[in-house]
């Protein structure tokens, strides 16, 4: 996975022998999403942050936001 000025590019790689018909499981590396392997973030992610996990055949990834984009108290003064 690689993140670059906002565009999350996600590729994998499958080794002989894995997944469900060990006979039919091409080798090498390929692309997980053959029609978008790019997804643009939006401008409130903090990429500094951004964590990916895989596990069980599910790719999980946080994209927190950025301190920017969250919502500030403002105290309003009653007087």
């Amino acid at each position: 996975m690689t993140l670059e000025d906002g565009v999350l590019t996600i590729q994998g790689e499958r080794k002989a022998g894995e997944g469900r018909d060990r006979k039919k499981v091409p080798s090498g590396r390929a692309l997980l999403w053959p029609l978008r392997p790019e997804l643009t973030l939006p401008d409130l992610v903090d990429e500094e942050k951004v964590k990916a996990e895989f596990k069980d055949g599910v790719l999980n990834l946080q994209l927190p936001k950025s301190e920017m984009a969250k919502p500030k108290a403002i105290e309003v003064k009653v007087g």
